[in-house]
């Protein structure tokens, strides 16, 4: 497919390796892609599956899907071109728990058929058979040979230990257990965080064995090592006390057997437990993401929180769709600290987008 030439790879790749390391002398790195007038190459036929499971378990179609919509993108700036096999957020509870259940636009984790607070941490044992993990290994290996080597392929969204927990368990029954068997579910936690690496262990040892050169995630950030996002999307009912007691030790737990990670702050509810996040070491970058009807995350109303984030050593990955956003920000800020993903409306407005930095050594 020939999406980017060896030599802006070679600069694109240190750029990343910089900016993780806060390092970077030039910001911000720009992942952007357009879609092409005309696909680089002629695309394939695909019929659409008759159920909405199929169109996230057919791997035909997804395959299809995937040459398609890889012929028919532009990448610049510094865009490894990366995807990842989506198989839901929080998906390791389909590993270990029930089938899902399948919707257009996600995929919905059942509870555990024996969801008993006392009796989850027993059931978390890991199994080569599970359907589930079965189809999340096969969609990465597929997906890894349709690249050819011209894109990366992530991991999938494993998700974060409480999450998980909730899904096993449901949020309102976790959100009392937190205040009447806080010990239980410390118990469950751990065990859930230590079966969570050998899902993260056995993906990363897939993509390590076929060859690809480098690691991402649900995020499109290239890593020279294995690397993942962390989040706490129940956090938002959390208070900072019992962020700090059930949150906190998986994050450093996590990142202290990571090179990198990113903090994915979901929505504004989460802003109260940055401190905290910021205190972990091993946390390299943080990405928020806003809610409908609050300003952007590109939006420079948010400079307070991310200039206090880069005060603390951390960067930033922010994505958005507003170019002028974007360039303001930028200018309100250490841009050697942040990393923008950006879909562009065209080729052409993806350069121009690109041009507006300064981002040469």
């Amino acid at each position: 497919m020939a999406l980017r030439t060896a030599e802006e790879l070679a600069v694109s790749k240190t750029r990343w390796t910089q900016w993780f390391d806060g390092k970077l002398k030039k910001g911000p790195i720009i992942y952007i892609d357009a879609l092409l007038d005309k696909p680089r190459a002629p695309l394939v036929a695909v019929k659409k599956p008759a159920s909405v499971e199929a169109q996230w378990t057919d791997l035909d179609y997804r395959m299809a899907d995937l040459r398609n919509r890889f012929n028919s993108l532009w990448f610049g700036g510094d865009a490894v071109p990366a995807w990842f096999p989506n198989t839901g957020p929080g998906s390791m509870a389909a590993c270990v728990g029930p089938w899902p259940t399948f919707m257009p636009e996600s995929i919905w984790f059942n509870e555990l058929a024996d969801n008993r607070l006392e009796s989850i941490a027993g059931q978390m044992r890991f199994d080569a058979e599970n359907r589930f993990w079965k189809l999340i290994q096969e969609l990465t290996r597929r997906a890894i040979e349709v690249s050819e080597g011209d894109f990366i392929v992530g991991l999938s969204d494993l998700g974060g230990d409480l999450d998980i927990l909730a899904s096993f368990r449901c949020e309102e029954k976790l959100m009392v257990d937190l205040i009447e068997k806080p010990e239980q579910v410390k118990k469950c936690r751990e065990a859930i965080g230590k079966l969570w690496f050998t899902y993260y262990d056995k993906q990363n040892e897939l993509i390590k064995s076929m060859g690809q050169d480098g690691y991402t995630t649900w995020m499109p950030v290239w890593s020279d090592k294995p690397w993942s996002v962390y989040q706490c999307d129940a956090s938002v009912m959390f208070s900072a006390a019992m962020f700090e007691e059930f949150v906190l030790p998986e994050l450093k737990e996590k990142s202290a057997r990571m090179a990198h990670s990113i903090y994915h702050l979901d929505g504004p509810g989460e802003w109260q437990h940055l401190d905290l996040i910021l205190s972990v070491p091993g946390i390299s970058a943080i990405q928020y993401v806003s809610r409908p009807g609050d300003p952007p995350n590109e939006d420079p109303y948010w400079v307070t929180k991310y200039r206090k984030i880069a005060e603390a050593g951390k960067g930033l990955f922010i994505i958005g769709d507003n170019p002028d956003k974007f360039v303001e920000l930028a200018n309100k800020m250490p841009a050697e600290r942040l990393a923008f993903h950006i879909r562009s409306k065209s080729e052409a407005a993806g350069r121009e987008f690109v041009a507006r930095f300064d981002r040469k050594f």
